[in-house]
């Protein structure tokens, strides 16, 4: 469960820092 919820936090700022950077 906890290892879910970091990939999933991983993933959301994985995708917002990508977002921002481009």
């Amino acid at each position: 469960m906890l290892a879910g919820a970091v990939r999933y936090i991983m993933t959301k700022i994985s995708e917002i820092s990508d977002c921002s950077h481009r």
